[in-house]
């Protein structure tokens, strides 16, 4: 059963936090899923009092599947808090904190307590737009070199720059058991150099089936490592990589890659490349070379 608290739920806010703490005290089978969501509220809606209470009664908790925390301004106080619970629990499998201001600090006390926990089975991590910037993308990446349960990683906006772009893709390469499938790495800053060791990565990545890249800086450089790697992975379903400054011809080096008489291992469907620098005098050029592919989805920014 899924519990959602928002600004629209009935009676106290408190009131209905100290009744989940006692829910979850009591390991209440019905309650599987959590959500407690305040957008567009600049002050916590969930204290830090509340949070710390809602962690200690997570550690033993054996039922609870999904926490989602979104919204609620926690800090890196109510990181380090969910962290303590994390260290012991082993039913969640989902948690989202999303815009959550966690900061570096927040981001390496949840990456401590992954790596300490090896019971936990958290598949889905949902951390975008946090202020974790390079040095909490690295605390993160360090989990990653051994993790094996996590398929879905949204680490969208967080300002990591190539740096921690860098250390996500070494990690990922170190960790050949991994099971990420899934990876959100949009609007972070990458310039080519993160994009060019990502795609290096995907030479030989067995895993991944969905890469976000989108609102970057990757350029024409970074198409071209992408367009090397797409040529001989044969996993990726889905590529954004819309808003990265690629010029036209970082876009037809894309697409050339993924010609079907010549590739035949990709598994590439789906290639949004809207908002990069070409025009709607070129689409029809685009267009051509898509049909020459295996896209069923292709998004230009000028779709008819």
């Amino acid at each position: 059963m899924k519990t959602r608290i928002n600004k629209m739920s009935g009676g106290k806010i408190s009131e209905v936090i100290t009744n989940l703490i006692k829910r979850l005290n009591t390991n209440d089978v019905t309650l599987t899923e959590i959500k407690i969501d305040f957008f567009n509220n600049v002050i916590p809606h969930i204290t830090i009092e509340e949070l710390k209470g809602l962690a200690a009664a997570l550690k033993n908790n054996t039922k609870l599947k999904t926490l989602d925390i979104s919204n609620n301004n926690i800090g890196y106080k109510g990181a380090e808090a969910l962290a303590s619970a994390l260290e012991n629990n082993s039913s969640l499998t989902k948690l989202d904190i999303f815009n959550n201001d966690i900061g570096v600090k927040g981001a390496e006390a949840l990456a401590k307590a992954l790596a300490k926990n090896k019971s936990l089975q958290l598949t889905t991590l949902d951390i975008s737009e946090n202020k974790i910037s390079d040095a909490g993308a690295t605390a993160l990446a360090k989990v990653l070199e051994t993790n094996k349960t996590l398929t879905t990683l949204n680490i969208g906006t967080n300002n990591i720059g190539d740096a921690g772009t860098i250390a996500i893709a070494s990690a990922l390469k170190k960790n050949e058991g991994n099971n990420l499938t899934t990876l959100n790495i949009g609007s972070n800053n990458i310039g080519a150099a993160g994009a060019t060791v990502l795609a290096k990565v995907l030479e030989t990545n067995k895993t991944l089936t969905s890469l976000d890249l989108s609102i970057n800086l990757i350029s024409d450089a970074g198409a071209s490592a992408l367009a090397e790697a797409l040529k001989v992975n044969s996993t990726l379903n889905t590529l954004k990589i819309n808003n990265n400054s690629i010029n036209f011809q970082g876009v037809i080096n894309i697409l050339e890659s993924l010609n079907k008489d010549r590739n035949t291992v990709s598994k590439l469907e789906e290639l949004n490349i809207k908002f990069n620098n070409f025009d709607g005098t070129q689409i029809d050029y685009l267009e051509k070379l898509k049909t020459l592919t295996k896209l069923t989805k292709f998004e230009t920014g000028y779709d008819y």
